[in-house]
Parts: C-alpha cells; sequence; structure tokens
C-alpha cells in the first residue's frame, strides 16, 4: 500500500476503533436554502421558522428525548415537550458567509449531553441595508446529535419543518415511541428467520446475558449515550477557500456547455491532476470524491441557469495509474466527458457504499432517491429497513406555492469512512449561483494526518493553476 492510504488507512482505524464505544462526531445535519412565497423581514422569516420549529417535538417526539444521570451513568429518555421545550432553545441566527458558518460549527460545534440535543439555523445573507430589508432567500438547517436520529430521520425533521412553515397547522401520523433505527443497523427489508432473530436477540436476549457474555457482543445499533468511555477527539477537518472570480466561473460553464461537460466534471478533473502527483502509480488505489448539486450540474442547459454550489458526493474508483497531464485542451475535456459519464453510472455509487459505506455528505434528494433505488429494493451487497423513505422526501405539490426548500446540504456522519465535510483524501465543495455575478466559493477540504499542509496546499495551487490553464487554452482557440 502506498504512503498516502497507509496514512488514511491509520487515521480512519484510530477513529473508527474509538467510535465503536462512543461518537466522535455527534451532529447529523441537514441544511437547505429556503425561498419564501413573498420577500420577508429578518423578523418574520425568525418567527415564521420559530412557529414551526416549536410545533416539530410534537410531529417527531425523539425530539423530547435528554439526558439523565443516575449515580454516574447517563440514559436517555423521553420527557414532556411542554416541560422543556422553547424556540428560543434551539433556534440560532446568523449573518455570517454561509460555508464559512457551516464549516466552523459543523467542524467545531460539541454537544453537552446535559443540554439541548437538537437545533436549527436560520441563516440571512449579510445586508448593510435597514432592519426591514426584506428577504427573498434564507439559509436554514437542522440538526440533531446523533443519538437521537439518523440521517433519513434528520430529513423527516427538515422535510417536517418546510411543511410546517407551509401549513402551520399541519397534522402527522407520528411514530408510537423508540428511537429511530440507525442506517448502518443493515436490516435486510426482506423478512427472514436470520433477521427476525438478530431482531430478538438485540431486544430481548442480550440485555438479560451476564455482562461477560454482553462484553462480547456490541450491537452497532445502540447509541452511545455517555454511559461508556469519553469521546475519543474527533478527526480533525481542515479546508481552504479559494474565490472563483465571476468572469472565469462564466467562461468555464460556457465552455463547459459548449462541450457537454458539466462544472462538476471540470472540477472534478481538475482536481484528480492536482492529486495525481501524490500518488504511486504502480499502485494506485484511490478513491476521491467532488461535491455537486445533483441534477442542474449534471444535465447542464443553456436555457436556464444552473446553480454551481451543491453537496452530492460521487465516490469515483480509478483503478491503474491516473493519466498523465493534458496536453490540449481536447484531451482535458474528453477525460472531462469519461468522468461524467462514470458519474452517471448507477454501479459506481453501490461499488462506493459496498466499499466505504454511505457517503457522508449527499444532497437532499440525492440521498432519498439513491436510498430508495439502491437500498429499500434490496439490490447491492448491504440492504437497509428504512420505512419512512416515501414520507422523507420534499414534493413539488406539497411545496407549490409556499415555501419551497432548495440545494440541500446532508452530513451523516454515523460510518467510520466518511467524516463530516470530508470524503476522502480532499474532497471540493462549491458555493455560488450564476447569475448572481459574485463568482463562487471553493473550499478545498482535507484531513489532518493524511495529507501534510504543504501537500494540501499544492494540491489546491495546482487545480487553480489548471483552470486558469483551461482558460487560456479556451481563449487561444476562440481567438
Amino acid at each position: 500500500m502506498q504512503e498516502l492510504e497507509r496514512r488514511k488507512a491509520a487515521v480512519v482505524e484510530r477513529w473508527y476503533f474509538a467510535r465503536t464505544k462512543a461518537e466522535a462526531t455527534p451532529l447529523v445535519h441537514v441544511g437547505f436554502d429556503l425561498l419564501p412565497p413573498v420577500p420577508l423581514t429578518a423578523s418574520e422569516l425568525q418567527a415564521a421558522v420559530g412557529n414551526a420549529l416549536h410545533s416539530l417535538p410534537e410531529l417527531h417526539p425523539f425530539l423530547s428525548s435528554r439526558v439523565l444521570f443516575h449515580d454516574g451513568s447517563q440514559e436517555l429518555e423521553l420527557v414532556r415537550v411542554q416541560d422543556t421545550f422553547s424556540t428560543s432553545d434551539v433556534l440560532g441566527v446568523s449573518t455570517e458567509p454561509v460555508f464559512e458558518h457551516a464549516l466552523d460549527e459543523q467542524l467545531r460545534t460539541t454537544f453537552d449531553l446535559d443540554g439541548r440535543l437538537w437545533g436549527a439555523w436560520l441563516h440571512l445573507p449579510p445586508s448593510s441595508l435597514s432592519p426591514e430589508v426584506k428577504y427573498t432567500r434564507a439559509y436554514a438547517a437542522v440538526y440533531i446529535h446523533h443519538a437521537l436520529a439518523d440521517g433519513v430521520a434528520v430529513c423527516g425533521v427538515a422535510r417536517t419543518l418546510v411543511l410546517l412553515l407551509n401549513d402551520p397547522a399541519l397534522s402527522l401520523p407520528t411514530p408510537q415511541g423508540g428511537l429511530p433505527l440507525p442506517l448502518d443497523a443493515r436490516v435486510n427489508i426482506k423478512p427472514s428467520l436470520s433477521a427476525l432473530g438478530s431482531a430478538v436477540f438485540t431486544a430481548y436476549v442480550h440485555p438479560r446475558l451476564p455482562a461477560l457474555l454482553t462484553s462480547l457482543y456490541e450491537p452497532r445499533t445502540t447509541p452511545w449515550t455517555g454511559a461508556a468511555l469519553m469521546p475519543p477527539l474527533p478527526r480533525r477537518s481542515l479546508h481552504k477557500i479559494v474565490q472563483l472570480p465571476p468572469a472565469q466561473l462564466s467562461q468555464l460553464l460556457h465552455l463547459g456547455r459548449k462541450n457537454g461537460v458539466t462544472f462538476t466534471a471540470l472540477l472534478h478533473t481538475l482536481m484528480w491532476s492536482a492529486v495525481s502527483p501524490l500518488v504511486n502509480a504502480e499502485t494506485q488505489h484511490l478513491y476521491t470524491s467532488v461535491p455537486a448539486s445533483l441534477l442542474p450540474l449534471m444535465y447542464p442547459s443553456p436555457s436556464q441557469p444552473a446553480p454551481v454550489g451543491g453537496c452530492y458526493v460521487s465516490p469515483i474508483h480509478y483503478h491503474g495509474p491516473p493519466s498523465p497531464p493534458s496536453e490540449t485542451l481536447d484531451e482535458f475535456l474528453a477525460r472531462c466527458k469519461v468522468y461524467a459519464k462514470h458519474l452517471k453510472d448507477p454501479s459506481v455509487l453501490v461499488s462506493g457504499v459496498q466499499a466505504w459505506g454511505l457517503v457522508g455528505m449527499l444532497s437532499y434528494e440525492g440521498i432519498i432517491r439513491y436510498l430508495r433505488k439502491r437500498f429499500v429494493s434490496g439490490e447491492g451487497r448491504n440492504s437497509y429497513s428504512i420505512s419512512n423513505l416515501r414520507n422523507v422526501a420534499f414534493s413539488a405539490e406539497q411545496v407549490r406555492g409556499g415555501w419551497i426548500p432548495e440545494r440541500a446540504v446532508f452530513t451523516q456522519p454515523m460510518l467510520g469512512s466518511s467524516a463530516t465535510l470530508l470524503a476522502d483524501v480532499v474532497s471540493v465543495s462549491v458555493e455560488g449561483r450564476e447569475g448572481e455575478g459574485q463568482g463562487c466559493t471553493v473550499v478545498f477540504c482535507w484531513e489532518e494526518g493524511v495529507l501534510t499542509e504543504q501537500e494540501a496546499e499544492g494540491i489546491v495551487q495546482r487545480t487553480r493553476e489548471g483552470w486558469e490553464w483551461v482558460l487560456r487554452e479556451a481563449d487561444t482557440q476562440g481567438a
């Protein structure tokens, strides 16, 4: 195994072993752009979201959980909503830049288990105007401690929040109790004696076994509630933010549409070329990932502006040595097209999940469509019992004429192979929207202990030089 992979494996192994006893990354987070039906002031936005939040625990009773202490141990207990909940406890409002705010909060926030186990953000774009300025867009997010909910459950809470914004008197069927089943419970949807036996053993037999025997079998579905060891230090993700000017962004988008290549494919191919010098060509066996909005970027259309940002990660598995640096623009675009075709291949996603588990960061619609198609159907090596998927996805009919969610961000830090905002050796996120005249922000993420500062800086610099080279070549050919 070459050095880069050995570093990654060592970091993952240490971290994953530690979090079998205690969770290192406690947040599961779903965020999305909100487009209100009419422009609203900051106070009106906050009031609307606050009123919707106040009803969430009634529709999702597990949000009423708190941690109680009993003789030095801790356990989760459901408590009455009216005794513990107020909107001010969970709603935070910020006007910081969206991506930096999300990165800092997501990577640095730790939860005090004695306090509130869930919350929400409302991000308002910075404005120098009066307090009565009206917003047509805001960024909202719901985050929940992993001990209470998995990613699908948090997606369901986020969906309910949007539905409540459209219909404050909303009434939904609520579960009868119990904690949501984690996504990695690995329960097959098809009835079988082994699945039934495992469920019975976990629920009834295991709790009654002597301590010596229970230490030999610890179900992964049991969330950490503080009764075991203290949480290990989380894997630390570092990031560098690079601005892509409006003129360059416009040129790259135009070049992509002209050649039938998405901005995602352009950026990923550039990044892969930048990573290649660190990879041993003989033993190369590396996953890289690039977040992208699932549909608008995969299918570029000159007829309507496409969002430039998003958070869908596709694991791309390369076999053999990486391609040499492109000598011509045509060769580079040809490699982009190969990647774009690879990205649309469902088997790529299946192989990524089978090798690494669920990817750590997906678009809202992307994860729902992907999980429903690939896991609820029972395809692939692992199938999951996700009975509430039909209640999770946003519906155009449900939000038509009202609050509309867009370009969701989803983080699911449940499996050892995926850290928050970090897929593998290096990942890149893009924030921006075509037509706003502000270019876009490219955020490179890497993991401490896998890449050195110098190696990461080299990747960023080579990627930046790559898109400048592409633009120069395009100008030369155009002339």
